[in-house]
């Protein structure tokens, strides 16, 4: 007995290890670095795998592999040859052990296949998310309100996830149990229970963190370890007064089987609905350029309503540093890029001019639409058209009453607030919600979301993109100064947790997008933003395909550059750092090019540009990328390689392809004159090339070559010998501009145009 009995202890501790596991796996605890989440998930594990494992039970299972938004905790899987390898001792065995082994396997099975679909229905069901993301706003306002410190609080604020997985656990061993299932409606009213206790104690806790650290400024989040802590004392309770029904090894293992299996389909049919929506179309055909995109009847227009709008560009002149990129202007330009007609008209709304549109597209709109107008809209996008709506925080210049009576039939408004992360930035924060429109999100920063406005929005529109950890600031309109925003202090009334940044609606035959923020659609982000601008154009435009992004002069005068962010160079993407690529692309655009990040290497990506940029890689380029490359050079394209010889050895295979690489020999900064104009440098070293080739010596330091050209074929090698010569801190900052640098960047561009 007293042997049964230290059993069945260790296998309470165990089922707290492994639900301590699921919750850091499932990152029920939002705003943690995802490293640590994973870290912390699969240690703990592996842990409760090993003490399973310690008693002589031949068994393993593959982890489930967290990533929010691709739904990749599904991977689950049992290598049956493991558990076979021992069969005479799995079966003929009398131990008790061995059959509480089975019931604990069993079980954590069990409860991870529940979770794991209630994950899915709440990812695809908005509904769902309502009824939770209402329930908890309600619950907090009250328990908080009883506690005297009312808040409003979110499902993720309230740890809606943390007791879902206890609840999920009971439920498992209601089904299970053999003795004690009376004890199953008390456990689960003890989970509730200890829900509300939380609550009501996040005032004192607050407190009492004040207390010791009066600079801290908690919040709900960081109290959720004390929540999953009351949880896992609820299971330990519990779990002891119930038996569980001792099952023989064979069947549990036919029924593990057949779990793991629907776990695999259900996963392989929501990764197909999340990333089967779009093919992929980033190109036509990787050895081709297309320069005439060919349609089969006469497309559809995407029209920009001019509402007071910026829609300025970068260009030479009086403007440089942060106020010079301007704001949408090349938002038309790259869709005509992608063979779509584009046009920004400040003509009223119109059924004539809606007649041959596809999308309209409203950003900040600082003059009121007329009813006709709404109405024309309206019936727009009933009978089949796209609307793309993007407002800004806080009524910046009376914006969002136009936007939100444009907008009201379709369910959503903007709020009169300003919706902030937690942390500094959305990433790692945000709930990318499966849809067309958010298909092939890597991360979190490739929507380019930063401050905006909360949206409003009930069924049928849908959440698209969700800010987990943070919250809406009201606006206050008295300050005048600072464009309305708040006070930057939650207080109870502001939304804590889950705030709407994106939503969409279906009304009619038509379709509807909406953001509280333009930043995604902006000139300075538009070279990460441009994948997820694709699939919210695709969607709004429904059957019409978008074309390759091919060069066509009678449509635009703006050509893609590629710029390879898939080697991991030595730059930030951080646009206001010295050492990111804002300047660079800054001066692309003002020299009618437009940028694009190469976040994954594409060859059909590639073939669609004919310039290619590359800075200081810190992953060597494969055999078949380097041939790719040379096929590009030798087909026409033009690439731009910026290395020092600190940083040569990842781009030594490639260089060598051409006889020429980087010498040791420290040139340092300093100022020159070149052929092409003055010329900075932040740290030269010089270039060593063979001479038999067709080579132009384009700057030098002290007579050293450190930019030069070789002509191969069709197109050409630029190799500059100064890894940080493109970065913003030797051409163009927020600040500061090197107007030398700029000047002679546009006589490079010139060249390599003429050529």
């Amino acid at each position: 007995m007293a042997a049964a009995e230290n059993i069945e202890s260790m296998r309470i501790w165990r089922t707290l290890i492994f639900l301590t596991s699921l919750n850091f796996l499932f990152n029920t605890i939002p705003g943690l670095r995802i490293e640590l989440t994973l870290f912390s998930g699969y240690f703990l594990f592996f842990l409760w795998l090993g003490l399973v494992c310690f008693s002589g039970y031949g068994f393993f299972i593959r982890p489930p592999c967290q990533r929010i938004d691709v739904g990749g905790v599904s991977y689950l899987v049992v290598a049956g040859s493991m558990i076979m390898g021992r069969p005479c001792r799995l079966y003929h065995t009398k131990n008790d052990e061995v059959h509480y082994h089975v019931q604990e396997i069993l079980a954590a099975f069990s409860v991870f296949v529940m979770y794991y679909f209630f994950y899915i229905s709440f990812q695809w069901l908005a509904a769902l998310w309502y009824f939770f993301q209402s329930g908890a706003v309600n619950v907090s306002k009250f328990v908080l309100g009883a506690a005297g410190s009312p808040q409003t609080l979110g499902q993720s604020a309230v740890g809606m996830q943390i007791s879902m997985i206890s609840l999920c656990c009971f439920a498992a061993l209601f089904i299970m149990a053999e003795k004690g299932r009376r004890y199953i409606p008390g456990a689960v009213l003890s989970v509730i229970a200890a829900t509300l206790v939380w609550l009501f104690l996040l005032s004192p806790l607050t407190d009492l963190v004040v207390w010791f650290n009066t600079g801290a400024d908690p919040d709900a989040f960081d109290f959720q370890g004390v929540l999953l802590v009351f949880n896992l004392i609820v299971v330990f309770l519990f779990s002891r007064k119930i038996q569980l029904h001792q099952y023989s090894p064979k069947p549990v293992l036919s029924v593990v089987v057949c779990l793991v299996v629907l776990v695999l389909t259900v996963h392989g049919v929501d990764t197909v609905c999340r990333y089967g929506c779009f093919t992929q179309y980033d190109g036509l055909n990787a050895n081709k350029r297309d320069h005439a995109p060919s349609w089969g009847v006469k497309p559809k227009k995407i029209v920009f309503c001019n509402r007071g709008a910026d829609w300025s560009r970068p260009y030479y002149g009086k403007r440089y540093g942060q106020h010079s990129m301007g704001m949408f202007g090349l938002l038309p330009e790259y869709l005509k890029m992608r063979g779509v007609p584009s046009e920004i008209s400040r003509q009223p709304l119109t059924p004539d001019l809606l007649k041959e549109t596809a999308v309209l597209v409203v950003f900040n709109p600082r003059i009121e639409f007329t009813r006709e107008e709404k109405e024309t809209v309206h019936d727009f996008v009933e009978t089949g058209g796209g609307l793309l709506v993007a407002g800004d925080h806080t009524d910046v210049a009376g914006t969002m009453q136009p936007v939100n009576n444009l907008i009201k039939p379709f369910h959503m408004a903007l709020n009169f607030d300003t919706a902030l992360p937690l942390n500094t930035g959305w990433d790692n924060s945000l709930d990318i919600r499966p849809h067309p429109v958010t298909a092939h999100i890597k991360k979190d920063y490739d929507t380019a979301i930063w401050v905006g406005a909360s949206l409003n929005i009930s069924l049928p529109a849908v959440p698209l993109i969700i800010g987990k950890p943070g919250w809406a600031d009201h606006g206050n309109y008295k300050n005048i100064k600072r464009a309305f925003l708040g006070d930057y202090k939650r207080d109870s009334s502001e939304l804590l947790g889950d705030v709407v940044l994106a939503g969409a609606a279906e009304s009619g035959r038509g379709r509807v997008v909406v953001f509280g923020d333009t930043s995604s659609f902006q000139n300075g982000t538009l070279p990460v933003t441009h994948p997820f601008i694709d699939h919210i154009f695709k969607w709004l435009m429904q059957k019409r395909d978008f074309r390759s992004l091919a060069y066509n002069s009678e449509t635009t005068a703006y050509q893609p550059a590629i710029i390879d962010t898939s080697h991991a160079g030595k730059f930030s993407s951080y646009s206001p750092e010295k050492n990111s690529l804002w300047g660079l692309e800054n001066n692309l655009m003002r020299n009618q090019y437009i940028p694009l990040h190469m976040e994954t290497f594409s060859e059909k990506l590639l073939f669609q540009s004919f310039l290619l940029i590359v800075i200081a890689p810190t992953r060597e380029y494969t055999d078949k990328e380097i041939q790719t490359l040379k096929n590009f050079i030798q087909g026409g394209g033009a690439v731009i390689w910026s290395v020092g010889w600190e940083d040569m050895n990842p781009s030594g295979q490639f260089l060598k392809t051409w006889d020429v690489e980087i010498d040791a020999v420290p040139l340092g900064p300093g100022k020159e004159i070149s052929e092409l104009g003055r010329v900075s440098f932040v740290e030269a070293w010089p270039a060593v090339f063979d001479s038999n080739k067709k080579t132009s010596v384009l700057a030098t330091k002290f007579k050293y070559p450190v930019i030069v050209e070789i002509c191969i074929k069709k197109g050409k090698l630029i190799l500059i010998g100064d890894s940080s010569f493109l970065l913003s801190q030797n051409m163009e900052t927020y600040k500061k501009y090197n107007m030398d640098n700029i000047i002679f960047f546009r006589n490079l561009m010139n060249r390599i145009k003429r050529n």
